[in-house]
């Protein structure tokens, strides 16, 4: 009975100890570099996940207390630099977590891992975020994966689809050009020719849309595969509802439009009328099977007044993404000496990760040592989930995503 309850306290299950004894230790903090002014909904999904986690691990680790701080970006890369070169010299900051937003990983990789800041990614999907060029390596995710999402959603295209003549139109960011490179191969694989690639710029305008709309519909495409966030996405996807042409060319998309208030903007009426589909990964609160995972979902209805269902949660992936991944840290945290300098608690987290024996039963999927040592000939050593993980989801008629069954 002794080794049992000290098993527990080990695993976070009892947290009061820990809590008791954290009122004379430093915090060490997860900072959320993330966009919470123009994509409030997903960062603070993603910001919500976080913190469920680190509740039910019993908010503090070897008395420790484990704290999310807010830096918000607001979308832009250099704000989102200035972030990163302030958590450098951070006393407390552990790791940092990142939002919707793809291009600022991207831009800043190299000084992430040249500084060896562990940077946890739940939601940005661009493939090359998590493949570093150099040896060293300290960004995790646990989201989709550009690499393998373009692949993912060409097939579905191609064999249930059964498109022969796609266009693609992608933001034109690193995000939109990882996904041009992957769902051509995708299709090529599939021995389908791309009928046209448009790209547009963040900050798109409905008479810019109405000109992209008429070049796409003039290119004959059988489908269109959009790559695009939730203020563009609802922009583009009103411009081709209301071309003239009265056979609508459906949609297929990425999951960024699900980071904002897409459903709010774009009626049913709308959705419906272009067959719009897009990527998750394979957990959904709104259809929760397992009694485990209700458990989990009842706990954050219980410290999150405003949730009073699935409903209510906004940008749900960015909440179950966020979760898993941020337990997976505490659980390699509990085997660290956490009263180490926060420079070596940096570069041991990242150890713990790649190395560790660690099993969580989580919403998207069960993990099992998720994460391995990087190595150029295996990229997908930090990357959490893989193409079984994915979904297709669509919005309901009520403005809630489910997926296809």
């Amino acid at each position: 009975m002794k080794g049992h309850f000290t098993l527990l306290i080990l695993s976070g299950l009892i947290g009061l100890p820990d809590r008791l004894r954290s009122e004379d230790k430093p915090a060490l903090e997860i900072w959320l570099d993330a966009d919470f002014t123009n994509y409030r909904e997903s960062s603070v999904a993603i910001e919500m996940g976080a913190q469920l986690a680190i509740e039910n691990h019993g908010s503090a680790i070897q008395g420790r207390q484990i704290i999310i701080k807010r830096v918000d970006h607001r979308g832009n890369s250099k704000r989102s630099k200035r972030n990163i070169q302030s958590f450098k010299t951070s006393e407390q900051g552990l790791a940092m977590m990142s939002g919707i937003h793809s291009p600022p990983l991207l831009a800043h990789r190299k000084l992430i891992n040249e500084e060896k800041v562990p940077f946890l990614v739940p939601w940005a999907a661009a493939g090359p975020i998590t493949r570093a060029e150099g040896p060293s390596n300290y960004i995790f995710r646990l989201s989709i994966d550009d690499s393998k999402a373009g692949i993912f959603l060409s097939n579905y295209a191609a064999r249930t689809l059964k498109s022969t003549s796609p266009c693609l139109l992608l933001e034109d960011t690193g995000w939109g050009t990882s996904n041009l490179k992957t769902m051509g191969l995708g299709f090529q694989e599939n021995k389908v020719q791309i009928a046209k690639v448009v790209r547009f710029q963040w900050g798109i305008k409905s008479n810019q849309a109405k000109h992209i709309a008429a070049k796409l519909y003039d290119a004959n495409c059988d489908l269109i595969l959009l790559v695009a966030n939730s203020k563009e996405g609802a922009i583009l996807i009103n411009a081709l509802a209301h071309h003239p042409e009265p056979t609508k060319i459906p949609v297929l998309s990425h999951w960024g439009i699900t980071g904002g208030d897409f459903h709010e903007v774009v009626p049913h009426s709308i959705r419906s009328l272009l067959n719009l589909k897009f990527i998750q990964t394979s957990f959904n609160f709104n259809q929760i099977k397992s009694t485990r995972k209700k458990q989990v979902f009842d706990r954050l209805i219980q410290t999150n007044p405003d949730i009073r269902s699935s409903s209510d949660i906004k940008a749900g992936t960015g909440v179950s993404h966020a979760y898993d991944l941020t337990s997976i840290v505490l659980l390699a945290l509990q085997s660290m000496d956490l009263s180490q300098p926060i420079t070596k608690l940096r570069e041991q987290l990242k150890h713990s990760l790649e190395t560790k024996p660690l099993r969580f039963d989580g919403l998207v999927k069960s993990y099992k040592n998720p994460f391995k040592p990087y190595r150029k000939d295996n990229p997908d050593a930090h990357e959490a989930l893989t193409l079984e993980d994915f979904a297709i989801g669509y919005y309901s008629k009520d403005n809630v995503i489910l997926n296809v069954e």
